[in-house]
């Protein structure tokens, strides 16, 4: 449809100028008419809200990471690089927020580093 449109558009522009236009001037022409304006102003905010919602998920993934961490290392004592290098490799925050939990119930760092490693198999 878009393709019939583009089409079209030129071929009017082309007849109706007599003079010797390029195609390149005629799609520039197009993509100046306001609604083809809109539909590329459109098209560009879906792109920067997609960027942000990616960028604000990796910002949730990198808090969370670290919260993760400090109740680790608060909880069962000296940070282990084994277990930071399992914890920042997740970057899913639903998950993190779940291993938080049970970090924060467990008894003992064994079952933590047993979801780890189930979590990272799945990735």
């Amino acid at each position: 449809m878009a393709h019939k449109l583009v089409d079209s558009f030129l071929k009017d522009v082309l007849q109706e100028n007599r003079t010797m236009i390029t195609e390149r001037e005629a799609l520039k022409a197009f993509a100046e008419t306001p609604v083809i304006k809109e539909i590329l102003q459109e098209w560009a905010y879906k792109q920067a809200e997609k960027r942000v919602e990616v960028e604000v998920e990796k910002q949730q993934a990198l808090a969370l990471q670290e919260a993760l961490l400090d109740v680790l290392a608060i909880r069962f004592g000296k940070e282990n690089g084994k277990v930071r290098r399992m914890v920042l490799a997740l970057d899913n925050p639903k998950k993190l927020k779940a291993m938080h939990r049970r970090a924060l119930k467990a008894k003992s760092l064994a079952p933590i580093v047993a979801q780890l490693q189930k979590a990272r198999a799945r990735s």
